[in-house]
């Protein structure tokens, strides 16, 4: 949470922002109800994720090469847009932030460790995360890279002990495409997009500034999806429909015989991309913070907003109802589509204005 500006590589960034999307993944489960097919729901998804990196693309070529993130660009341009865009920007990544802890501890508490009390996992958690706030995002960037490295071992040995289990001829039953179920899956993978606005904010941390983060983080983003949404349903087929976290119930129900249960290596996988995910939260909060509040009254702000997502996560991760409410603003999808959309389209317009009038 330091006001001097650090630096990062293009690939740490890409890296970050790729590791925080894998949570929504690994958290996903099929809500009651759902029609959408299968086949449709991966095109929709690799759609959604196109048009995500079209809106990217367009802030970057309005932008230029100049490393201020979407807040300080709209302060340059309205001070009054800059500044309540900051303010809304910063309470929905608190926000934000509040349901991924409670995301992580509700895992780990309802799936694993049924008896023990929430608060064994949530405080120590908390506090790791805050560390990693504080010393900055540059050494996040560090510990992201190992993370990810052991990541992609992990999520590599539960494919190796997945792969008896697939039936590759079940491939036809999830290849029929329905126009109507891919526009749902389209505008959910695009609204739900949050690592969009959390790259537009971290924009002014890149060392070398290049609009190749984004093309990069769509491949590796997007494939990584497909790939496990195939591995899911190939392995578990229907069954993967009727778990709250099919992944995880892969991991359970693999195994190899030097290995026996993979479940222990997503649990590692977990506790780490979660880090990741509420650092990366919170760091692009106290940068937009910067933005909203002078900077005599930023530590102040900044350590009220802390306070007070401390205090949301504990209460959210106390009752089950408060985190269903959390998750229905959150995963509609709407507040996060809004803080990019909106903004972009103002700067495309206020540019070409002012260009028509030279």
């Amino acid at each position: 949470m330091r006001q001097g500006k650090q630096y990062i590589s293009q690939n740490q960034l890409v890296l970050l922002l790729f590791l925080s999307n894998l949570f929504s993944y690994l958290t996903y489960y099929t809500p009651k109800g759902a029609k959408v097919g299968f086949g449709s729901s991966i095109v929709g998804l690799v759609l959604g994720n196109l048009a995500a990196l079209g809106i990217g693309m367009l802030y970057f070529a309005i932008r230029g090469r100049l490393g201020h993130n979407l807040g300080e660009f709209l302060l340059e341009q309205n001070r009054v847009v800059g500044i309540v865009f900051s303010w809304l920007a910063a309470v929905f990544l608190g926000l934000a932030a509040v349901h991924s802890v409670c995301g992580f501890t509700s895992f780990i508490h309802r799936q694993i460790y049924t008896q023990t009390n929430y608060l064994v996992f949530l405080l120590p958690f908390l506090g790791v995360a805050l560390f990693g706030l504080l010393v900055g995002i540059e050494s996040l960037a560090r510990t992201g890279t190992l993370i990810f490295a052991l990541t992609a071992v992990s999520l590599a040995i539960v494919l190796l002990g997945t792969l008896p289990n697939i039936d590759p001829p079940s491939l036809y039953s999830y290849s029929s495409v329905n126009l109507g179920d891919t526009a749902t899956a389209f505008w959910g993978a695009l609204r739900g997009n949050i690592d969009l606005l959390v790259a537009l904010l971290l924009m002014q941390h890149q060392e070398k500034k290049s609009s190749r983060v984004f093309k990069k983080y769509f491949f590796l983003s997007t494939g990584t999806a497909v790939g496990l949404s195939l591995l899911v349903h190939l392995a578990l087929g229907p069954y993967a429909a009727t778990r709250n976290y099919p992944f995880y119930a892969l991991a359970v129900f693999s195994d190899l015989s030097v290995l026996q249960r993979l479940d222990s290596f997503y649990l590692v996988v977990w506790v780490m991309v979660s880090f990741v995910r509420v650092v990366l939260l919170l760091t692009a909060m106290a940068s937009v913070l910067q933005t909203a509040v002078p900077q005599r009254a930023y530590k102040k702000t900044a350590i009220v907003f802390l306070a007070v997502v401390t205090a949301a996560a504990i209460i959210g991760c106390s009752s089950q109802r408060i985190y269903d409410l959390i998750s229905l603003l959150f995963k509609s999808g709407y507040p996060s589509l809004l803080l990019v959309l909106l903004p972009v389209c103002y700067l495309l317009a206020t540019v070409k204005r002012r260009r028509g009038e030279r």
